[in-house]
């Protein structure tokens, strides 16, 4: 099956929640992997915040984005990721992202994230992740 479309889209927004036995982060990844079946250059950007009275503002979250092939601004791999390399790596940099402040809201939240690929002015990607949160409400 091939899913090659000038508009295939994906925007998942989520979080792992109670799951033992499943890794939602990886399914998503592996669902935009699809046609490019590696990764072979990233580009890791940290979230840029601003103190303003008090309150923190993200100004620019933080976003990690993989590419097929060699573009502007992106860094080499050192060897080829396929869906589930470059989920564990995200995985692994969701840890040390910035988050923003926790959305004001009548409910709880968790530390989620978001996988798309809709067009960014950069060719060649993939997808990129960025750190959401998750708002559960009561």
């Amino acid at each position: 099956m091939t899913l090659v479309m000038d508009n295939f889209t994906v925007d998942i927004t989520a979080w792992q929640g109670h799951l033992k036995d499943r890794c939602l982060l990886t399914e998503a990844m592996c669902l935009v992997f699809a046609d490019n079946h590696y990764a072979t250059h990233y580009f890791a950007k940290k979230g840029l915040s601003n103190n303003v009275r008090g309150h923190i503002e993200l100004l620019s979250p933080a976003r990690l984005t993989f590419f097929w092939h060699e573009a502007d601004e992106a860094v080499a791999l050192p060897f080829k990721l396929d869906a589930v390399g470059a989920a564990d790596w995200a995985k692994r940099w969701l840890v040390e992202a910035e988050y923003g402040p926790r959305p004001d809201h009548d409910g709880s939240n968790s530390k989620g994230w978001r996988v798309f690929n809709q067009p960014m002015q950069m060719t060649y990607v993939i997808c990129s992740i960025e750190p959401a949160w998750a708002m559960h409400g009561k």
